[in-house]
Formats: structure tokens, C-alpha cells, sequence
């Protein structure tokens, strides 16, 4: 049972004895709403590819730029270090088979070379956070494969059929290469891993001749807007604020979290622990139930209350968590996922003269389902982003303008619509200064990331209306000097009136 892929309609594949008298169908038809019961085959991605991207709109001509947005491949649980449930820490493990390998690479951009052999890295048995050899949060071999067929369906779609991008690399100048596709991903491994093997499905060796490597673009995970959770320290201070005050409001969840939480555990008991937890155990729950997940032995060691009345708990459960996470994701649509919002228009903006092709390669909390919610792309649950999800924006031309359109996991999402009305919706979601610094001392320019930009982008975010969010550093560093005299004159004043006073 532990090794083999279980091909079930529903749930999994549990032991048969925990799915006689099957769930049946996903669906409550009373109500249309989705009930949870094939979540397992649907989040784990089961099948490992979304299927062919759909043929051009109509009305379009030709295709200008394409931004491409991914959720790493399936992986190994991802929060260590807590137990979800009595024993969960010693039972069973983890088996990855998909090791690394890291080059030395010494040089410049225009003249890289290696410095011997690449390096193979593994991760000893027993000596990591969860048993087994897997890295916390590891990419494993169905995840790698994941993003290889994502890439495929890239090359079938804006390669072969839009020609797009070129059909080879190899011989490419490097500027050539920067003027087809602009490769970022957040500075975690398995993110990182999934790009490159997304590039894999589109350029296979054959592709790339003797080109040496493509550029991929990270930043201090802290500092990356990809993920809105960092909104609120670096990006948008007050989006702390209007998430604390929406996690404060979810009560059904704390009652919830009240049924769940282990009784060693008492000081857990704010409304974000409460949602922390909560999505840690989904982490538990599905890293021992996936098919695409090598834990050994899969399901047994899961305790029997989260199964039992054909999984109510576990339905319940995710419920729970999905609907609560894509309402937060919603709450700060505006002060969370702007920064990158607005970033994607500066490059839609920019079709035609910067990258045809973007990539991003990030997660779940960021920037799948900050997007999605944001501009209410999924229309009902379930919103958590599958493994390997891929979200891919189109720029069209037509002889009425440009055209936009969305595209989720192989289907149409929204459009196609005229530049703008996206330009519009983008730009309602992107907070002023004023919103997001209120209470804030911080002087840090909201939006852009210093030298992530290229020419073009910048050029289109020069151009954005006069309300745009982005501050010359000038007139911040002016706002800042005149301030200052301001409060230095105010001081002044209140010194003399109180030495008038003691005079008096």
C-alpha cells in the first residue's frame, strides 16, 4: 500500500475498509458546493499534467508577451519541528529519490566557467527534521515531473503554435535570451528546482546547445513581494493590521482549533496560532496521503478520527482552512498582493518592449492564491492551489488593441478582456503610500524591488497615472527634509513658550 498510486474518484485511496459505502461524487447538488471528498487526487495532482493550453481567442492576432505564474511541485511536508498529533514525529518517513547537483561557477555573466566537477547533494538518513532523508519541504521526483510537463505544454502552445519564443537556444546571444523570457523565483529550493524544471520541458539539451546557463532571479526571501505574508514588514505595515483584524473575526475556525489542539499546548490560543496550526495539520494530513508525497507506510499512520464517517473530520477541516485562507487572501487584496500586482501591469504595460515571456515560480501563499483572490479568478472551492498549479496571463493583439486573458491549470479563467479594463482592475488594487505607512516610520518606497525591474518596466511604471503608488525617492527624501525642518520649528516654539513660562 505505501508504494503504489492509488487511482481512486475520491479521497485518495484510503484502506478499503475506510472507504466502503464510497463518498461518491464531489459535489453537493442541493447546494453546488464542492464538499471536499476528492481534494486528496485534486491538490496532490495525481494526474501530473493540466492537459493543452487553449487555442488563441478569436478576435486576437498575434501574441505579444506571456507572464507565467507556478506553485512548486509536490513536496515533502513543509512545516517540521510540532507534532499534529501523538506520536505523529516518529511514525513512519520520508524517501526522496531526487537528489541535487550544484555547480561552482566562477566568472561573469558573458564568461562563466566551471570549476570542476558539479557536486551531488543528498540528505543523510535520520539526520533531519522529519524521518527519512528528505530536506524539510524538499521537491520530490512526481514534483520535478510536474513542472517538466508544465513546461511542455508551454513549448506546445508558445513555441510550436504562437511562435512566441524561439525554437532553440542554442547559439542565442545573451541579450537574445533576455529579450525572450525573464526567469524569478522565490530563494527556496524547491521553488528554484521547479523553475528550472519547467525551462527543462520547454529547452531540452537539444535546444540549448552549448549555451552554459540561464539566468534565474532571486532576492532575500524576506524582501520578496511574491509572497504577501512579507507585505507586512517590508512592502505594506498596515496590511499587519487588516490581517490581524480578519483572523480576529473567524470564530467557527477557533472552535475548531478548540476540538483540535493538544492539551500540552495551552498558550496557543490567538486567532493566527489558531489558522497556523490549522495548516500545519493539513500539511501532516496530506504529506501522509498524496500519491505524488514518498511517505512510507501512506495513510497508516494517519489517526483514525481524521478518516472515520468517510474522512467528516478531514473534510471539515480543509473546508475550513481553504475557505478562511482565500477570504484572508481577499481581505488584503489590496495592501498584500498590490506590490506585485502592479508590477505584472508594468510589464503588460511594457508587451513589445522587455521579455515576451515571464516566470515566476513561487508558492501557494504567494503568488498563486494572492492573485487568484485578488481578481477572483476561482469562482468557488476549492481555492488552494494544487502542486505544480500554473496561472499564465496572455497579452493579445487585435485590430480593437490589445487583448488580455487568464488562463488556470488549462483552462480560461477570465477574458478576453481590453487592456483597460485589466489596466483598471490592477490598478484599484494598489494601495497609496499613505494607506500602507500610516502608522509606519519606515521611509521605504512602497512597491518596486531596486534593480528586479528591467528598462522597459520601469519606462511603463514612469508612464502610470497620477495616483500611482510609486514615489520618486526625491520628493520622498524632500518630504522627509521638510518634515523634519517642520518638527524642529514646532520644538523651537515650545521651548521658548516654556522658558517665557518660567520667566513669567
Amino acid at each position: 500500500v505505501g508504494s503504489m498510486r492509488f487511482r481512486t474518484p475520491w479521497l485518495l485511496g484510503l484502506h478499503a475498509s475506510v472507504i466502503a459505502g464510497s463518498i461518491g461524487f464531489g459535489f453537493d447538488v442541493g447546494e453546488n458546493k464542492y464538499d471536499y471528498s476528492s481534494i486528496v487526487p485534486e491538490y496532490c495532482h495525481e494526474s501530473l499534467d493540466w492537459g493543452p493550453l487553449p487555442e488563441r481567442p478569436s478576435a486576437a492576432s498575434d501574441l505579444l508577451q506571456v507572464q507565467v505564474f507556478v506553485r512548486h511541485g509536490a513536496r515533502v511536508q513543509a512545516s517540521a519541528g510540532e507534532s499534529c498529533w501523538e506520536g505523529e514525529l516518529e511514525q513512519g518517513y520520508f524517501n526522496c529519490s531526487l537528489d541535487y547537483v550544484d555547480n561552482s561557477v566562477a566568472g561573469t555573466d558573458t564568461a562563466a566557467s566551471l570549476l570542476g566537477l558539479p557536486f551531488r547533494v543528498s540528505y543523510l538518513t535520520g539526520r533531519n527534521n522529519l524521518k527519512g532523508n528528505c530536506l524539510t519541504g524538499q521537491l520530490v521526483s512526481d514534483g520535478f515531473e510536474m513542472h517538466l510537463r508544465n513546461g511542455r505544454r508551454l513549448r506546445e502552445a508558445y513555441i510550436s503554435r504562437e511562435r512566441l519564443l524561439p525554437e532553440t537556444l542554442a547559439g542565442a546571444s545573451a541579450s537574445s535570451i533576455d529579450d525572450s523570457i525573464f526567469i524569478r523565483s522565490t530563494d527556496i529550493p524547491r521553488t528554484k528546482q521547479s523553475a528550472m524544471a519547467l525551462l527543462s520541458g520547454m529547452y531540452t539539451k537539444e535546444h540549448l546547445g552549448q549555451l552554459r546557463y540561464l539566468k534565474l532571479h532571486a532576492m532575500d526571501f524576506s524582501q520578496d513581494n511574491m509572497v504577501p505574508a512579507n507585505a507586512r514588514s517590508s512592502f505594506c505595515p498596515a496590511a499587519l493590521a487588516t490581517q490581524q483584524d480578519f483572523f480576529n473575526k473567524q470564530t467557527e475556525m477557533m472552535h475548531l482549533c478548540e476540538e483540535l489542539w493538544l492539551a500540552s499546548t495551552p498558550q496557543k490560543r490567538s486567532s493566527q496560532n489558531c489558522f497556523h496550526f490549522l495548516t500545519h495539520l493539513v500539511d501532516c494530513l496530506m504529506s501522509r496521503m498524496c500519491p505524488t508525497v514518498p511517505f512510507y507506510p501512506r495513510n497508516a499512520t494517519i489517526p483514525k478520527r481524521f478518516l472515520a464517517d468517510k474522512a467528516a473530520l478531514l473534510r471539515r477541516i480543509w473546508k475550513t482552512v481553504d475557505e478562511v485562507q482565500h477570504r484572508s487572501f481577499q481581505a488584503l487584496a489590496r495592501l498584500g498582493a498590490g506590490s506585485l500586482l502592479s508590477e505584472i501591469l508594468a510589464s503588460v504595460e511594457a508587451a513589445g518592449r522587455g521579455p515576451r515571456m515571464l516566470v515566476f515560480s513561487g508558492h501557494d501563499t504567494g503568488p498563486m492564491e494572492p492573485i487568484t483572490a485578488a481578481l477572483n479568478l476561482k469562482k468557488q472551492g476549492p481555492y488552494w492551489p494544487p502542486f505544480a498549479s500554473m496561472l499564465v496571463l496572455e497579452v493579445w493583439n487585435s485590430s480593437q488593441g490589445e487583448l488580455i486573458r487568464w488562463i488556470s491549470n488549462g483552462a480560461v479563467a477570465a477574458g478576453p478582456m481590453p487592456l483597460d479594463q485589466f489596466r483598471k482592475q490592477i490598478r484599484n488594487l494598489v494601495p497609496t503610500r499613505k494607506e500602507c505607512f500610516a502608522n509606519s516610520t519606515s521611509l521605504r518606497t512602497f512597491g518596486q524591488v531596486p534593480g528586479l525591474l528591467l528598462p522597459a518596466q520601469q519606462a511603463a511604471l514612469a508612464r502610470q497615472s497620477t495616483t500611482s503608488t510609486w514615489i520618486v525617492p526625491f520628493f520622498v527624501g524632500a518630504s522627509a527634509g521638510l518634515s523634519a525642518v517642520l518638527a524642529w520649528q514646532r520644538l523651537q516654539r515650545r521651548y521658548r513658550k516654556r522658558c517665557d513660562d518660567l520667566v513669567k
